[in-house]
């Protein structure tokens, strides 16, 4: 008698339609810097006044609010040291570290966008 292998999980889960993990996905990553704080965690943990640095056109307030709701959606870990002046540090959590396995491809797309437009003298507002 032979064993079975063991079961994988069912993706997509049953009865989540494709077009609501497309909508969760685009919910969760949909702040305009929540991609490029997620590029500079990929690199490794950063503390907040290291991520302001990083992405210089954010200010504190969208910088706080959008690392709240990374956090809250799971997609990075905060960490808050017992330390005078207390420190804080920032990572991707595990199902962080999976979207980071999309900035290649997304910077390959990006470096083409730039290219097609460079080309063809169109531009896209940033």
């Amino acid at each position: 008698m032979t064993a079975k292998p063991p079961r994988k999980p069912r993706y997509p889960p049953e009865g989540v339609p494709d077009v609501e993990a497309v909508e969760t996905a685009v919910r969760v990553l949909g702040g305009k810097w929540k991609i490029m704080i997620l590029v500079h965690l990929s690199e490794g943990p950063r503390r907040f006044s290291d991520l302001r640095r990083r992405v210089p056109p954010i200010s504190q307030q969208s910088l706080t609010l959008q690392l709240r709701e990374l956090e809250r959606d799971g997609v990075i870990n905060r960490r808050v040291y017992a330390e005078v002046p207390p420190r804080v540090e920032y990572s991707l959590s595990d199902i962080g570290v999976k979207i980071s396995s999309l900035i290649p491809p997304l910077m390959e797309w990006g470096y083409a966008i730039i290219r097609f437009q460079s080309e063809s003298g169109a531009s896209a507002p940033l």
